[in-house]
């Protein structure tokens, strides 16, 4: 759950402000006993108000003169809430959607429980690494031969980047073709997100019973401390499968091999809020 502490003497933040004209990154001194990288989340004086901020990179080399840096006040824990990767992610949408980089990691990450934290230090190591049981693809399932579905079921194991639409004839149940595909990409030691419109019974029913412990519902989360403890066993590898509704979408999931989108083009997948981004697009 933690990292080696940077390198770098001062810290890039993204500060949790909202106007547009703030959107940006502002530095900070790491001072001595912080230990800080990547993913942080630490407490900055910006404007003369105590704010959270999330740090984006470690320098050694600030962008205004350091006698001008203020610096860190508190460092809020050691876990690191997301990469780099992610942080292109966010970046992406917020450009594309019109929203703030603030506004996108507020959709992407849950609020945080110091006790959940303090509870997840016993957890030990993940059960099982990134890679382990790779060798033979799963079979697959007898549904798939009039999908066609061999490219898509390739892909789940060997990756290779690309987005598919698939359209089941009438009557065919997809919950089966779901749960077989992310039980292939979780074979080959890779991560899953599963969404739908919303929360009735249906394919992520059939993904949540095929994956058992592997998997977390986030559609029957719904206190704080629940969704953050899941939150960090996905992060540190203890759960494999996040199931949920259209929350999930900008969620830092490390080693992710898989996101499925159900009903894609159901309305309930705008998001109304800054920045406003549709699930499909940055799925």
């Amino acid at each position: 759950m933690t990292e080696p502490q940077g390198a770098g003497r001062f810290a890039r933040v993204v500060v949790d402000v909202g106007p547009a004209h703030l959107d940006r990154l502002f530095d900070y001194r790491v001072e001595e006993g912080q230990r800080v990288g990547v993913g942080s989340r630490v407490r900055v004086r910006f404007n003369g108000r105590p704010r959270t901020a999330w740090v984006a990179d470690v320098t050694d080399t600030p962008s205004v003169a350091e006698g001008k840096v203020k610096p860190l006040v508190a460092v809020d824990g050691d876990v690191r809430w997301f990469d780099s990767d992610d942080l292109t992610v966010w970046r992406w949408v917020a450009d594309r959607f019109a929203g703030t980089m603030s506004g996108a990691i507020a959709h992407a990450l849950p609020k945080r429980i110091v006790r959940v934290e303090h509870e997840a230090a016993a957890w030990g190591s993940s059960i099982s690494d990134a890679g382990e049981g790779r060798g033979r693809p799963p079979c697959a399932g007898d549904g798939w031969r009039e999908l066609d579905g061999s490219a898509l079921l390739k892909d789940a194991w060997e990756p290779a980047g690309r987005a598919y639409h698939l359209r089941p004839p009438l009557l065919t149940d997809p919950g089966p073709l779901l749960a077989d595909l992310v039980a292939r990409t979780v074979a080959n030691g890779r991560t899953a997100i599963v969404m739908a419109p919303g929360p009735a019974p249906g394919p992520l029913d059939d993904v949540v019973a095929a994956l058992g412990p592997d998997a977390v519902d986030f559609r029957r989360i719904h206190g704080d401390a629940d969704r953050y403890r899941a939150f960090l066993r996905l992060r540190t590898g203890h759960l494999k499968v996040a199931v949920g509704e259209r929350g999930l979408a900008l969620m830092p999931v490390p080693n992710l091999g898989l996101i499925v989108v159900t009903d894609e083009a159901n309305p309930a997948y705008k998001e109304r809020r800054n920045p406003r981004h549709h699930v499909r697009e940055a799925a």
